[in-house]
C-alpha cells in the first residue's frame, strides 16, 4: 500500500473528478428536459388527461372495499439507475407478479408522472399497501406504482425506460396510455423545432453522463487494483459468515 501511496491518491482525485463531471452533465440534462417539459406542458389539455386518470382510478379500484382502520404505509423504492452502463430497471423482477398492467407513455411535461402519484395517493386512501417507484433522474417524480393486493401496476415506460412487458408471464391485461395524444397540434407546431433541439441536447448530455460515470468507474477499478493485494479475504468471508448466522439467529428469535 506504501509504494502505491501516491497512485492512489492521484487515481482518487480523478475519481472524484470524472463523478463531478458527470452530475454537471445530469444537472445540464435537467435544465434541457425542463425547457421541453415548458413546450409539451403549454401544448397539453389536461382536462382530458383528468379524465382517463379518473377513469383509469375507477377501473382500478372499483371493486375495492376501504380499510379506513389500518394506516397504509407505501414504500418508497428506485426501480431504475443511471449507471456506467446506461440506463438499467429491474422491471422483470418488479411486475413479475403483475397482472394487470398500465403503461403510461408520452413526453415529458404531459402529466406521466402526476397520473402515477395520484394512483398511488388513491391507493394509500384506500388502506392498500403500495409501492412506490421513483424516478432515478427526478427523485421526486413517480415512475412506477404497484398494487400487490390487486395484481396491477401503473408504469411509465417512456425513455430512457426501456422495457417489454410481454415478458412477464404473469400478465393477462396490458393497456396502453398514451398522453401525447392529447397534445394541441397547433402548438406543438408552433414549438417543433425547440422540442426537437431540446430533445437532442438533452440525449447529448444524458449520454455525456454516462461516459463519465464509465470513466469513473474504469478509475476507481484501477484504484481498487492497488487494495486487493492488501486484504485478507478469508477474514472478511470468515466476518460475513458470522454476521449472516447472528442475523438469522435473530429472525428466528422473533
Amino acid at each position: 500500500m506504501r509504494q502505491n501511496r501516491e497512485s492512489i491518491i492521484n487515481t482518487n482525485l480523478r475519481v472524484g473528478r470524472l463523478f463531478k463531471t458527470a452530475y454537471f452533465c445530469l444537472k445540464e440534462a435537467k435544465t434541457i428536459q425542463e425547457e421541453w417539459e415548458s413546450y409539451i406542458t403549454e401544448a397539453t389539455n389536461f382536462a382530458q388527461v383528468n379524465e382517463v386518470t379518473t377513469a383509469i382510478t375507477e377501473e382500478i379500484f372499483t371493486r375495492v372495499t376501504p380499510n379506513f382502520r389500518t394506516e397504509a404505509k407505501p414504500r418508497h423504492l428506485f426501480a431504475t439507475a443511471i449507471t456506467p452502463d446506461g440506463p438499467v430497471n429491474y422491471l422483470d423482477t418488479i411486475l413479475q407478479d403483475t397482472e394487470i398492467l398500465y403503461v403510461i407513455k408520452g413526453e415529458p411535461g404531459c402529466g406521466k408522472t402526476t397520473l402515477a402519484g395520484k394512483i398511488a395517493g388513491q391507493a394509500q386512501t384506500l388502506g392498500l399497501y403500495t409501492e412506490v417507484y421513483h424516478c432515478a433522474f427526478v427523485p421526486q417524480n413517480v415512475d412506477i406504482v404497484v398494487i400487490p393486493q390487486l395484481s396491477t401496476a401503473v408504469a411509465n415506460l417512456s425513455a430512457p425506460i426501456s422495457f417489454d412487458p410481454e415478458c412477464l408471464g404473469s400478465l393477462k391485461s396490458c393497456k396502453e396510455i398514451n398522453l401525447s395524444l392529447f397534445f394541441n397540434p397547433t402548438i406543438i407546431s408552433v414549438y417543433s423545432d425547440e422540442i426537437s433541439s431540446c430533445r437532442d441536447r438533452f440525449n447529448a448530455a444524458f449520454n455525456r453522463a454516462v461516459d463519465y460515470l464509465s470513466l469513473a468507474k474504469a478509475e476507481h477499478d484501477l484504484m481498487e487494483s492497488f487494495y486487493v493485494p492488501a486484504m485478507d479475504f478469508t477474514a472478511i468471508n470468515a466476518r460475513k459468515e458470522d454476521l449472516l448466522a447472528r442475523i438469522i439467529k435473530y429472525a428466528e428469535e422473533n
